[in-house]
């Protein structure tokens, strides 16, 4: 069994996708699987049979890429790097210690600008009632201790994963994105008294537009509104505006204080289909690597439209 299983989602058949392939396979681990997770329309033009493992989801979002590809994998710790962004020397070198403690169910890498390595976006995101999904770090070039304390979630997109932890995460029905799962992984990691780390040893590179890190936008407000700890309207509406007022120059601000304004007024029952998934998710335990090993690789009940397929 490898100690590491990466999961490469092919959202779109561009260079991104390539680049992010590249980087990966010219810096790969020992003792790890390489799973290209797509959407049935993947012809394999590289001929990567040999060295990578295929997995097909019902669609080319995110989210169920993940899904597909957590289906397949035979390690104790996923990592997810999406296209678009790229591995660098040694990433995952440090990985095992930041899992090393029980309690971590997932981690962060420092997600870097690709023209400067030294200069972070992101490393996992925080939350406070005037801004939500806030990128922890952004334009330092270190993370500072209060800051590593005050991780609350990760970006799906590029981030390491404790397996059951992301099964079990999955399992949620009313996780329909990516923005979804990342603010419900959020709250199930603390309900259930699990940690997140920062994985500052681990540099993964993207560009320093990249949506994936971004947090702005009436749908984004509204889904991170919807999937968050509930709050009155009126304090929503309250910070809301007041998140307006300290960056009244950034038309996504408005545009994500109105998705949170309506999601605190219109997704009342949304939120009940959340908290019942949390609930009845939080008292699961994630098992210990051990027990992963002593247990056959978990199937879950979501469809694909192809039959999973594995590399010989």
């Amino acid at each position: 069994m490898p100690r590491l299983s990466i999961i490469i989602p092919l959202r779109s058949h561009s260079e991104d996708f390539e680049t992010t392939l590249v980087s990966v396979l010219e810096n790969r681990p020992d003792d790890c699987e390489v799973i290209v997770a797509h959407d049935g329309n993947y012809e394999d033009p590289f001929e990567l049979a040999g060295e990578v493992c295929f997995a097909v989801g019902n669609d080319c979002t995110l989210l169920n890429l993940v899904r597909a590809g957590s289906e397949i994998a035979t390690s104790p710790i996923v990592h997810v790097l999406a296209d678009g962004f790229q591995a660098t020397s040694g990433w995952t070198d440090s990985i095992d210690d930041t899992f090393a403690d029980h309690d971590v169910a997932c981690a962060s890498p420092l997600v870097c600008d690709m023209d400067d390595h030294d200069l972070i976006l992101a490393a996992g995101w925080t939350t406070n009632a005037l801004r939500l999904r806030r990128p922890i770090a952004h334009g330092a070039t270190a993370v500072g201790r209060l800051e590593a304390d005050r991780i609350s979630g990760l970006f799906l997109a590029a981030s390491f994963w404790r397996v059951s932890a992301l099964r079990q995460c999955l399992k949620a029905s009313s996780v329909a994105t990516a923005v979804d799962f990342e603010a419900f992984a959020s709250r199930w990691v603390k309900k259930a008294a699990y940690d997140i780390q920062i994985a500052g040893e681990s540099r993964v590179t993207t560009y320093e537009d990249a949506v994936e890190i971004e947090s702005v936008g009436f749908r984004t407000g509204y889904q991170l509104q919807s999937a968050g700890p509930a709050s009155g309207a009126a304090a929503t509406i309250g910070f809301a505006m007041l998140s307006c007022l300290t960056q009244p120059h950034r038309i996504g601000t408005w545009t994500t204080a109105a998705g949170r304004v309506a999601a605190s007024i219109l997704a009342g029952k949304r939120r009940q289909e959340i908290d019942r998934d949390l609930r009845k998710l939080a008292s699961a335990s994630i098992e210990s690597p051990q027990a992963f090993e002593e247990s056959q690789p978990q199937t879950l009940a979501f469809p694909v439209s192809e039959p999973l397929r594995r590399a010989a």
